[in-house]
């Protein structure tokens, strides 16, 4: 990805307060590109440096609630990434996939999949497609699980997560001391 951004280099910015199909129109009059639908309330796009500005300004001017320019080394999920698309493409070809044994909800489309071609496929279109988070939060609310892990730094899932669902229940797993939240919800 470090490649195909210094091929094509970009940035993203995210968007509060602004409804999804005025912030496509943003982006389809500026050239940058809808890079993660988080929320309703929340919009990531990509794209250019140039385009994603003028996006910023343009969403601005039509009673965005707040833009904030991300600090990122690409223009992640967006045209740009082709490159580092073709790469991943190439190495996930040599990589042996097997059907899932629980639900899998690859981002970009946020419907399960089990068929392994089907993975791999969506797996490379990660790179260079928006990130379906509400679509893959509805089809888990649907699903019937109710309980969530996030692992890794921060809680920024969760609260998208809850934003979406407050029914969900999200456990965020930072350190080692945190799995001791885990012990109630384990199965046998």
């Amino acid at each position: 990805m470090e490649e195909a951004n210094q091929k094509n280099p970009g940035t993203m910015a995210s968007i509060l307060g602004f409804p999804i199909k005025d912030c496509e129109a943003v982006c389809q009059e500026t050239g940058a590109e809808i890079a993660n639908l988080n929320s309703y309330e929340q919009i990531v796009i990509s794209g250019p440096l140039t385009a994603v500005n003028s996006a910023c300004e343009l969403a601005k001017s039509k009673g965005a609630k707040r833009v904030i320019p991300l600090k990122v080394g690409g223009a992640f999920h967006s045209s740009l990434m082709s490159h580092a698309r073709s790469g991943l493409g190439a190495a996930l070809s040599k990589t042996q996939i097997k059907e899932p044994k629980g639900v899998f909800i690859p981002n970009v489309s946020g419907k399960p999949v089990s068929k392994p071609e089907e993975i791999r496929k969506l797996l490379s279109e990660q790179l260079t497609n928006p990130v379906q988070w509400i679509k893959t939060m509805e089809s888990i609310s649907q699903s019937g699980p109710k309980d969530l892990l996030e692992i890794g730094p921060g809680r920024v899932l969760k609260g998208l997560a809850r934003k979406i669902n407050p029914e969900l229940n999200v456990v965020s797993i930072e350190k080692i001391a945190d799995l001791e939240q885990l012990k109630p919800i384990l199965v046998s």
